[in-house]
């Protein structure tokens, strides 16, 4: 009897599209996790794109990093520098529990420099980065069996070509983030979601750039489907709601239901930002008027200042009184009388006296002859007063 082999329907042979299947899986909790930056974060990512489950490795390298964000790694010093850094938070937080070359031989990468306190040995990592042929494996977790989301290898590869090709100075780490946090929200089963406004200033830093984000990931890649057009009654502007782009039908049916349930009020982004626009320009004018009123008010400052000075060495320059006889005057008297020019001098104080001796008066003050400073004077209690001059101190360093 022949023997023959049961060929299978066609239809029942599945062909995995590596291209189009594959994807990497993420916790759930990861997309907002402010622990690791958004550079590790994605490294950690693209790590996971080799994960070796049955071992519990990764394997990578320099250069197949760099494939993989669309780098040329032989013109880009920056780029080095970004993924050695991410390795070494990866490290630090515990994503990456060892690192072993391809014979499975540890790396030690920590360096002691204190007792009971090891710390990354950057310098070694960053070298050993540089050997850019040279691959290695990285030990992480299992990727979580419940309570994750997929991100698709094809979607990272898509958004890290066209910002290269088209040379679009965008932050590829930080859109790719975004990317994530937005397959992350409409990982459900109605296939939406949306990210609230105090979510993305968690996962973003500069809010402003997410507008872009979404009109690359929507009208340029159609990776996605957004809609922030609709406020609160209390005018507050509402979340970023998130779908599929291939699914339009879904993303208008889920935000009508959205919209029903809360309320929400359309605006004109036209208005709106017109609006926006003219409160900065108001804000600024307000600004440079808060700014003149205070130059004008330390201007005042200075000019009651020196007229307090003025007033200062009035007080503390003796004036004889009439009839004076220096022979009635003993000697600490005599000491007690001297005017301190010095003191005078150092804090700028044009000497005023009642008394005309010899000299000219100048634009500095009044120059005296050397027997004009010789001579000695009875102390007027009543224009000269020690608690007054400690006020005075008091109130000098108060300003």
């Amino acid at each position: 009897m022949e023997n023959t082999v049961k060929e299978l329907p066609k239809e029942d042979v599945h062909e995995l599209n590596l291209k189009e299947d594959s994807f990497v899986k993420l916790p759930n909790e990861s997309y907002d996790n402010v622990e690791i930056t958004t550079d590790a974060f994605i490294i950690y990512t693209l790590l996971y794109r080799t994960y070796l489950g049955h071992k519990g490795l990764a394997i990578t390298s320099y250069d197949m990093l760099c494939e993989y964000l669309h780098v040329d790694a032989n013109h880009n010093d920056n780029i080095t520098n970004d993924i050695t850094d991410a390795i070494v938070c990866l490290i630090n937080k515990g994503y990456i529990k060892n690192v072993y070359d391809l014979h499975y031989n540890k790396l030690e990468l920590l360096k002691q420099e204190k007792a009971n306190d090891d710390l990354i040995n950057e310098n070694m990592i960053e070298e050993f980065i540089k050997s850019k042929h040279m691959s290695f494996y990285t030990e992480m977790e299992f990727p979580p069996d419940d309570f994750w989301f997929k991100v698709k290898d094809k979607d990272l590869e898509l958004i890290f070509d066209y910002l290269t090709i088209n040379k679009i100075r965008v932050d590829k780490f930080a859109i790719a983030r975004y990317y994530i946090a937005c397959c992350r929200v409409r990982h459900s089963e109605s296939e939406f979601g949306y990210l609230t406004q105090s979510k993305l200033k968690q996962i973003i830093t500069d809010s402003r750039t997410v507008q872009r984000y979404n009109k690359i990931l929507q009208d340029d890649l159609h990776l996605i489907r957004y809609n922030n057009d609709y406020l609160t009654q209390e005018k507050h502007y509402c979340t970023t709601f998130i779908g599929f782009w291939e699914n339009e039908e879904n993303f208008k049916l889920q935000l009508e239901c959205q919209i029903a349930e809360k309320k929400l009020i359309h605006t004109d982004k036209v208005k709106s930002n017109k609006k926006r626009s003219t409160k900065a320009k108001i804000n600024n004018v307000e600004k440079k008027i808060n700014e003149t009123e205070l130059e004008k008010e330390n201007r005042e400052l200075k000019e009651e200042m020196e007229l307090l000075k003025q007033q200062y060495a009035k007080q503390n320059t003796y004036v004889p009184k009439e009839g004076f006889d220096d022979k009635d005057t003993n000697e600490h008297d005599k000491k007690d009388n001297v005017i301190d020019y010095d003191y005078l001098k150092e804090n700028s104080i044009p000497v005023i006296n009642k008394s005309k001796p010899k000299g000219k008066i100048g634009k500095s003050g009044l120059k005296t002859d050397k027997n004009f400073e010789s001579e000695t004077y009875k102390k007027n209690d009543d224009i000269y007063n020690d608690d007054y001059d400690k006020e005075f101190d008091n109130f000098i360093q108060s300003i």
